[in-house]
């Protein structure tokens, strides 16, 4: 019987040379006859595939890729008889080998690889080579399309199952290394630099290695190192050496000059001019004789031009410039790379001709740079926001294109001032100020004289706005420090200020940190000196905050005591509005919906009223529909998350926690319209977005990358998704993930599994949990339990394990607190399922009682919930009634009259 490694051993071209092409056993239905067994047909597809590899390495590559395709689909009729011996996928998976060396079909590649990864998951053959093999494909395949995103996926799982296989060729390790790094660096993966110093040392000696993958590796360092702000310049300038050096060993090609470039820019930023010199010109030479005017060409002109001004050549490097755009700039700008490299040699030209005095040349230099980056970049975008902050509006020409937009930004900036109450801070981020906030607070961190206490006190609002809770927590702490050094801050000692920014920060960030949020929230609650509308904020957080916890009763209690002092003490002030924001993200929930809508309506037309409060107007619309049941299915809604995402990013950084969570409702609301498509891309943006954010965390990336993936099964590559769920599901601990995101991947991953077909692996996947990890159980909120075990309960029926499935729907009933909790669907889940086991063992009497309560509470949810003012899913409620119907006729025929009088 073959071996795994038989069929994907060490020496790809190097294998037996065998010329059986589709001799021997001609078919199986033939050969049954003489009974062969699926051990001998197995030797048979090897000594098939290894013959026609055999015939592709002596160049008949058409011939044998066709007689390959013929032989797969012969060996597809078979799959029962090989009952899922491995050599079944034997002729995908040279398939896929010799297509993806042919260079045919990358997405051919991917398609044929992923369910030989998909069937071979189990024990036994998840780390074999015939799968590793299949990923390592199928990783090299998404490489090569430069499908980052699904290429990551696939090499993490890939990391995390071969780290205990033996035998590996060792060029699959380097490639898989080498790819692993490189994507991890292109998106910003928080590992990324931590795999780079794994991968790096020593790697060019690795077996499989080559010059390219080297020095592409060594280009993602160095620039790494480079944009970091906390850069040792001696030590990159060290490394840079190092790199040169081993780069003039290498036949010159467009990407060792485009290296040494950038060895080039860490010499002349590291005061080494004249080395950088000849480099730098060699580059440009190089550039303008393999890619002619393009922005290549521009920006190694532009990097001269820098390295003039940096030396101290200002009067060359403006005429540089200037006879530039005289003579070689382009008439029109094609791209934005091409409109970037222009935008900087004005901006080189602006800072020359700053440092010779001649500040009205240099703002018309300025304005020219500021034009062609608002070509392709938006008014909020970091490097339009460099180049505005210098521009000086007195000297705008009136027929300029973005006068308006400068001038509304400069004027903004004059009355900012730090106070207790935050009024600049937390008002500019109300009005969509967010960059002007941020460099004003630079510009105050960097001034001398300022106040400490003031400058710690609106950075924890800042932050705590913005949901970058680790500097929120950095803010607090200093500043209760300051407070006990008296003499420094006219501040009371026991001032509120720290714990109400840190409960806001915390708590009505929308951040997973609500419990961390909780012993501010309970000092704010016993103090009693707070004004009537402080006290309201704490009632709305402290409603968000059992809300955050899963305690719907409790939530609801407490806003019902306190709605009339919390609606009432909305006004336009700055802690006026965000008690409104919070009003209308709880109300909605939690109040009475008639009177909460009113007050939505009226707010709303305060805020547009007041004018000063844009992005408040925005979040008002986003938190209506965020927070009601089945709001996004409505058109109007729909339209209005689709249309707020632009307005949002113009307004705050793409990881802000608003726009990552507008993005999301609205990838949701996509995929719930069928648009898998467009919601798989706008979750895979979201998720390189929410990576850059200082408070991104992993389990939320996992729960991004699930519903991605999830977004991509249903729009027809289930293959891919599944590679995606797996390796997320890998990832997961249960522990110190965010119990809600434990659960959506491990239900998730159960549910595609069973899709599949694959119920055993299902029920292993949910048992990993269920029954092998109390701790994990404990922390699950009672409905996400309970839907795990009407998961388990689903699979052990299909499996016909029909007492494990009993058992399953009595732990999701028992894991529920009460018939009524989250006004009574969770039960009336658990309930139909139950009664859909006791319908199929004939046990009518009591499918019918299970069946007519849980519709009772269905029903019933509708009733108390917002869901009756949205949506209704038609078909179900139908389904219902009818389901409970029949039921009940079934047991009239099986009980007397007497009993069904009972």
């Amino acid at each position: 019987m073959p071996t795994d490694r038989s069929i994907s051993r060490a020496g790809l071209w190097a294998c037996l040379t065998l010329t059986l092409g589709l001799s021997g056993l001609a078919s199986l239905a033939s050969a049954q006859q003489s009974q062969i067994t699926p051990a001998q047909y197995s030797e048979h597809i090897r000594e098939t595939v290894l013959g026609l590899q055999q015939r592709y390495i002596d160049g008949d590559r058409r011939e044998a890729i066709a007689a390959l395709r013929a032989f797969d689909a012969e060996v597809d009729q078979y799959e029962d008889f090989m009952d899922g011996h491995r050599a079944f996928h034997w002729p995908d998976l040279v398939l896929a080998r010799l297509l993806y060396h042919n260079r045919s079909d990358d997405h051919e590649v991917v398609r044929i690889t992923a369910p030989i990864v998909q069937r071979l998951d189990r024990e036994g053959d998840r780390a074999g080579s015939t799968r590793l093999e299949a990923q390592y494909l199928q990783a090299r395949a998404l490489y090569r399309l430069k499908n980052y995103a699904d290429a990551e996926a696939v090499l993490r799982h890939w990391h995390s199952v071969a780290a205990g296989a033996e035998g590996l060729d060792e060029t699959w390790w380097t490639q898989m290394d080498f790819m692993l790094s490189r994507v991890a660096t292109l998106r910003e993966a928080p590992d990324a630099a931590r795999i780079r110093a794994r991968v790096l040392p020593g790697f060019i000696e690795r077996e499989g290695a080559t010059p390219g993958m080297f020095r592409l590796l060594q280009d993602d360092d160095l620039e790494t190192r480079r944009q970091n702000p906390d850069r040792d310049r001696r030590m990159m300038i060290l490394r840079a050496r190092e790199f040169e050096a081993w780069l003039n060993t290498q036949n010159p090609t467009f990407g060792v000059s485009s290296s040494l470039n950038l060895v080039a820019r860490i010499y002349s930023e590291g005061g080494e001019h004249d080395r950088a010199h000849d480099l730098l010109e060699g580059h440009r030479d190089t550039m303008f004789a393999l890619r002619g005017y393009t922005a290549p060409y521009f920006w190694a002109i532009q990097n001269i031009l820098e390295n003039q001004r940096l030396r101290g050549e200002t009067e060359a490097a403006i005429d540089g410039v200037r006879a530039f755009f005289d003579v070689e700039a382009p008439d029109r700008v094609p791209d934005r790379a091409t409109a970037d490299a222009l935008s900087e040699m004005r901006w080189v030209e602006f800072r020359a001709l700053q440092a010779e005095g001649r500040f009205y040349e240099a703002q018309s230099a300025l304005l020219q740079a500021y034009e062609l980056a608002r070509r392709y970049r938006s008014a909020n975008d970091t490097e339009v926001n460099r180049l505005r902050r210098s521009i000086l509006p007195q000297l705008i020409p009136a027929s300029y294109p973005f006068q308006d937009e400068i001038i509304t930004w400069d004027k903004a900036q004059v009355p900012f001032e730090l106070t207790v109450d935050g009024a600049s801070v937390l008002g500019g981020i109300l009005a969509g100020d967010y960059t002007l906030v941020s460099d004003q607070l630079r510009t105050l961190s960097d001034a001398e004289g300022q106040s400490d206490i003031l400058l710690v006190l609106n950075l924890a609002y800042f932050h705590g706005m913005l949901g970058n809770l680790d500097v929120l927590d950095e803010a607090v702490a200093t500043g209760r420090v300051l407070l006990r050094r008296t003499q420094q801050t006219d501040l009371p000692a026991n001032t509120h200020l720290f714990d109400m920014a840190e409960a806001m920060g915390k708590i009505f960030s929308r951040q997973a940190q609500n419990r961390a949020g909780r012993d501010a929230l309970v000092r704010l609650e016993n103090r009693r000196d707070l004004s009537p509308q402080q006290r309201a904020i704490v009632h709305a957080l402290r409603v968000l905050y059992e809300s955050r916890e899963s305690n719907p009763a409790r939530a609801r209690r407490h806003w019902e005591t306190h709605e009339d002092a919390i609606l009432a003490s909305v006004d336009m002030t700055i802690p006026g509005v965000l008690l409104g924001l919070l009003a209308i993200d709880q109300g909605l929930i939690y109040g009475d919906i008639d009177k909460v809508m009113a007050f939505q309506r009226q707010f709303r037309a305060d805020v547009r009223a007041h004018g000063g409060y844009a992005l408040a107007d925005v979040v008002i619309d986003l938190f209506t529909i965020n927070s009601t049941a089945g709001a996004a299915d409505i058109e109007e809604n729909f339209q209005t998350l689709g249309a707020h995402i632009g307005t949002l990013s113009r307004m705050l950084p793409d990881d802000h926690q608003w726009n990552v969570v507008a993005r999301v409702n609205y990838a949701f609301a996509l995929q719930a319209r069928a648009q898998y498509g467009e919601s798989a891309a706008l979750f895979e943006k979201t998720i390189q977005s929410y990576r850059q954010s200082r408070s991104h965390r992993t389990d939320v990336v996992g729960f991004l990358e699930v519903n991605r993936a999830w977004s991509m099964w249903f729009g027809g590559q289930a293959d891919l998704a599944q590679s995606i769920i797996d390796q997320v599901h890998t990832s997961v601990d249960p522990l110190s993930w965010d119990p809600d995101y434990v659960y959506d991947v491990v239900h998730k991953q159960a549910i595609s599994l069973d899709a599949q077909g694959r119920q055993a692996r299902a029920l292993d996947v949910l048992d990993q949990l269920l029954y092998r990890n109390a701790a994990a159980v404990r922390r699950l909120e009672a409905q996400s339990l309970s839907s795990l075990w009407i998961q388990r309960g689903i699979m052990a029926e299909r499996l016909d394990r029909i007492s494990e499935a009993r058992e399953a729907y009595e732990n999701a009933i028992a894991a529920l607190p009460s018939d009524d909790f989250l006004n009574g669907w969770p039960m009336a889940q658990a309930l139909y399922n139950r009664s859909q086991w006791f319908g199929n063992r004939s046990d009518h009497l009591n499918a019918y009682r299970d069946m007519a309560k849980s519709n009772d509470l269905w029903f019933g949810f509708y009733e108390q919930s917002r869901a009756d003012k949205t949506v209704r899913n038609t078909a179900t409620d139908k389904s219902r009634v009818i389901e409970q119907a029949i039921m009940g006729w079934r047991l009239a025929g099986q009980l007397d009259p007497q009993a069904v009088a009972e």
